[in-house]
């Protein structure tokens, strides 16, 4: 029943004590009954403890607009507390549990995020309890990478990394996760993989939907589904594969929503970067519906983008162009900044292959100042990549040229062999296109095809090893 089903039996404030004794049911079925008679009556400490109940339970099942509303009547409640010690530990509890829904609502990088971790961390300095630290300074953490705050995100990674010296396997699996999450935007691939690899090793089992419920999205699917997209970059595109369907059954076995969500869109993007567009539009029929049945803006707002790319894709560029609007619009909205580089990157293929070149250098650019405004480079090698086609297309020789260099020069230093392969084709073609017979292009593609995985299967690789059989790259 609903706090309206209680205003409908138009229970009188001194009516709680009635209930509470003579329909015990009424404590675990519909606590927010209770809660909202015991607000009523001003006894505020008896309501919190049921409004607090009340969103533990809506937040079990997901129901997170439910629970948001819940948890804040009890902080409300709290407000009316005397400000003691006992207040300050059940405000950084209610807050805690308050961001898993609001997170779910409102996505990672609303200023309410902020606010809610901020004021967590500042009462968690009172607190000896391991994860209770570790819960406020990984909020905050998710609101930093989300919202662009890269640096930010960095500084702290180490703090929370220290989380993982003690004996709980939680933390042993989630901490070293974060330092890797942490690292791979800034372009740190094998430092990603090896933090990554090490939070992995303790997953115990299938996974808790305990865990899901108290962080947002279930820890060991969200490692796994990451270690993919580190994967990828480094080239093991099987490898890949095989930890994205692992963190997809860890998903699907909790039957967490927003963790299944969170790993069709991580599932989703891989695909994208794989260019398998029917895996990257089979996952988007279930992503989107999904997201927009349980309003998860954050997850809708990536997926219409990503939805825009497989119709561009799909040789439906023009029809592409109205996703790709609505989705940055729900970006931005929603204050998202994290691979927003990616995105403007696939929105300005659109246009390229509409022939607007020069709107699609132009979302390049500005792919490439968001780049450098938060310190997000793991995809800039591509973006240099896609500036370079563009140039040449238009005649621009001596820049596209500079770009495929510079996107094969970050690449290489990133280690993001997947990159560095794409680059160096690009690189071998424009000499062999142009009869640049002084140019390097051959003999780069030739290093970065025998610094490749061994067994990798992609079209990169096909085309490379045609450029070099011709023999006519110099």
């Amino acid at each position: 029943a609903s706090e309206r089903t209680s205003r409908r039996h138009d229970y009188p404030p001194h009516r709680a004590d009635v209930l509470e004794r003579d329909y015990p049911e009424l404590t675990h079925q519909e606590p927010e009954r209770l809660a909202y008679h015991l607000s009523k009556a001003h006894q505020a400490e008896r309501a919190i403890v049921y409004w607090r109940t009340a969103g533990q339970r809506a937040a079990a099942r997901s129901a997170n607009v439910e629970a948001s509303r819940h948890l804040r009547r009890a902080l409300d409640q709290l407000a009316r507390l005397p400000d003691n010690a006992e207040r300050r530990n059940t405000e950084l509890l209610l807050r805690l549990e308050l961001g898993t829904p609001l997170i779910a609502i409102r996505g990672y990088a609303a200023d309410q995020i902020r606010t809610l971790y901020q004021r967590a961390r500042e009462l968690a300095v009172h607190t000896d309890d391991p994860q209770v630290l570790f819960s406020a300074l990984f909020g905050l953490w998710k609101y930093y990478m989300t919202s662009g705050a890269l640096r930010d995100a960095r500084e702290l990674a180490p703090q929370i990394l220290a989380y993982a010296k003690g004996d709980n396997p939680v933390l042993k699996l989630t901490c070293p996760a974060i330092m890797g999450i942490t690292l791979f935007p800034v372009g740190e691939t094998r430092a990603a993989r090896k933090y990554l690899d090490e939070g992995i090793a303790h997953i115990q089992g299938d996974g808790e939907l305990a865990m899901a419920v108290k962080f947002g999205q279930d820890p060991a699917a969200s490692a796994v589904v990451w270690s993919a997209l580190v994967e990828w970059a480094a080239g093991e595109h099987g490898e890949a594969r095989r930890r994205m369907a692992r963190g997809q059954a860890l998903a699907r076995g909790l039957n967490h929503p927003f963790t299944i969500g969170y790993t069709l869109m991580a599932a989703t993007r891989l695909f994208l970067l794989l260019d398998d567009l029917e895996a990257a539009a089979e996952h988007l029929d279930v992503l989107l519906p999904l997201a927009t049945q349980q309003r998860f803006p954050f997850l809708l707002s990536e997926g219409t983008v990503f939805r825009g790319h497989v119709m561009t894709r799909q040789g439906k560029p023009r029809e592409a162009l109205s996703c790709f609007r609505d989705g940055l619009k729900m970006v931005r909205e929603s204050g998202t900044v994290f691979n927003l580089p990616f995105m403007l990157s696939l929105y300005s293929e659109a246009h390229h292959v509409l022939g607007d070149h020069e709107i699609a250098l132009a979302l390049l650019k500005e792919a490439l100042d968001h780049a450098v405004t938060t310190g997000e480079r793991w995809y800039v090698p591509e973006i240099h990549r896609r500036r370079g086609l563009l140039m040449q297309e238009t005649q621009r020789r001596a820049e596209a040229r500079e770009c495929f260099e510079q996107a094969l020069r970050t690449a290489t230093r990133m280690e993001a062999k997947s990159m560095a392969l794409r680059a160096a084709v690009a690189l071998a073609r424009f000499d062999a296109d142009t009869g640049n017979r002084a140019g390097d292009g051959r003999s780069r593609l030739e290093e970065q095809l025998a610094d490749l995985p061994p067994g990798m299967v992609h079209r990169d690789v096909d085309e490379a090893r045609a450029i070099l059989a011709r023999g006519d790259a110099h």
